[in-house]
């Protein structure tokens, strides 16, 4: 890692582009299919590009081994994952290697980062239209080379709670 910062140095000071360094671009973008039909993008939504995956598996195996009525659960579920990764970012400080906002179309991207295996990670207090949301999704990074990853319901960490029915106005 030390290397890779020599060298886009070195190329710095001698003009050359940063792409010759060999580093790699993250882009893409968020966006939530509605039940109603609607595809709304995640405006504001902060990203983290990390180095290791988070174990949700075992987070949703936790939660689910309590008793809580389901929409509590997934709460639950969101604020756990949430708990871990806050305690990897302040734990390694190699956990976050880049991060980013998405724009109001939903758009991304990292600044550039080393070759390598890396997940784009979207954790709570995430939400696209009152939805909380949370990804990790992972991606392989190449030299000079732009990944496009696209974060939709298809891949979503958690699912989303069922619709609610609409009850009549009287």
């Amino acid at each position: 890692m030390h290397r890779i910062g020599v060298v886009i140095c070195l190329l710095l000071l001698t003009g050359l582009p940063v792409s010759a360094a060999g580093v790699g671009v993250v882009r893409g973008n968020v966006e939530l299919a509605l039940p109603d039909g609607r595809r709304v993008p995640g405006e504001w939504i902060r990203l983290l590009l990390v180095t290791e995956a988070v174990d949700a598996k075992a987070i949703v195996a936790a939660a689910e081994a309590l008793t809580y009525e389901p929409g509590v659960r997934l709460n639950r579920i969101h604020m756990d994952f949430f708990k871990a990764v806050s305690r990897r970012i302040q734990t390694d400080a190699r956990y976050v290697a880049a991060t980013s906002v998405s724009a109001e179309d939903g758009t991304f991207a990292f600044p550039p980062v080393a070759p390598g295996r890396y997940w784009v990670l979207v954790a709570f207090p995430a939400l696209i239209e009152g939805c909380k949301v949370a990804w990790q999704v992972p991606v392989m990074v190449a030299a000079d080379k732009a990944e496009a990853v696209r974060l939709h319901n298809d891949n979503l960490l958690f699912p989303l709670p069922p619709p609610r029915p609409v009850s009549p106005r009287f």
